[in-house]
């Protein structure tokens, strides 16, 4: 089962399997992505063999960059209190 949220059905082209999407707002965040799980054991090799730059292991694949202006679009979460904070909004 694919989650894709509902305001970006408008944003995205349709992926393949080797197509991953970077989400912009104004800067480039990498690691704010959609990834097909087909890529799931290309990553684990990846950080296996110690890599740790998203940017390189991203330049391996296709890419699609989808740039978002409205920062409403995502929120920062690093902690469960994080989490719970936004979901008592």
């Amino acid at each position: 089962m694919s989650f894709k949220p509902q305001y970006l059905e408008n944003r995205t082209t349709h992926p393949t399997r080797q197509t991953i999407i970077i989400f912009e707002i104004f800067q480039r965040y990498p690691v704010s992505c959609l990834l097909s799980a087909h890529l799931k054991n290309d990553l684990a090799d990846y950080l296996g063999k110690g890599g740790r730059k998203m940017d390189a292991w991203f330049a391996m694949h296709r890419q699609v960059e989808v740039h978002f202006t409205d920062e409403t679009a995502f929120v920062n979460m690093n902690t469960l209190t994080d989490l719970q904070d936004w979901g008592a909004q």
